[in-house]
């Protein structure tokens, strides 16, 4: 893949390369994506965004359908970065996707088992946190030892199910899991996070 110089991340428009990373599609997921990273070899996001470039580019005006898109793109990004040895995204509805549970066109819940599936040894992906409708994030059992749990978590207003238990995530506990007032579950045993439990994840 040809990667383009980050002085055209807000200017590119070429079409010359397989999988053009069109403006439209960077305007349409504006905020949801993190333009530094775009054109950077080895960044699991260049990844995700070419493949979805390259899809949109095929198939339909990718700026039809933000929230679709932007669940897309998270989905993705969890994928390239994970480094799964099988692919679970297709170019099917991402709804149908082996990991994904869609209430009509939404994702409300995202699950894989590391136990049972071979354990992961990429990271956990932040865009996960774009998932606006998720209800249940039930991922375990990973070697995710270079991963932190996001900030951005607690924006998730409809979670009522986080368990990130046994994945060797690093670093502290962001006290913005106390805005999640529809939690009822959470699970972060085993792994190896730091300092103590923020007073306002107690007050859950």
């Amino acid at each position: 893949m040809v990667m383009h110089k980050e002085t055209n991340i807000t200017g590119d428009t070429t079409n010359d390369w397989p999988g053009p990373y069109s403006l439209c599609l960077k305007k349409t997921l504006a905020g949801a994506i993190d333009p530094h990273h775009l054109y950077t070899p080895e960044s699991y996001q260049d990844a995700a965004f070419a493949w979805l470039s390259n899809e949109v580019s095929k198939n339909a005006n990718c700026s039809s359908n933000k929230e679709y898109l932007t669940e897309r793109y998270a989905l993705v990004a969890l994928s390239t970065a994970e480094r799964a040895p099988d692919s679970w995204i297709s170019s099917s509805n991402h709804c149908v996707w082996a990991r994904v549970t869609c209430d009509g066109s939404r994702v409300v819940e995202f699950t894989y088992a590391g136990d049972t599936i071979g354990a992961l040894k990429g990271s956990l992906a932040p865009q996960f946190t774009l998932l606006r409708h998720l209800e249940r994030l039930n991922v375990y059992a990973n070697e995710f030892s270079q991963s932190s749990i996001p900030t951005g978590v607690g924006t998730m207003s409809a979670l009522t199910f986080l368990a990130l238990d046994y994945n060797a995530l690093s670093g502290a506990i962001p006290s913005e899991i106390g805005n999640l007032s529809a939690l009822s579950v959470l699970n972060l045993n085993r792994n190896t996070l730091s300092g103590s439990i923020p007073s306002e994840v107690g007050n859950l």
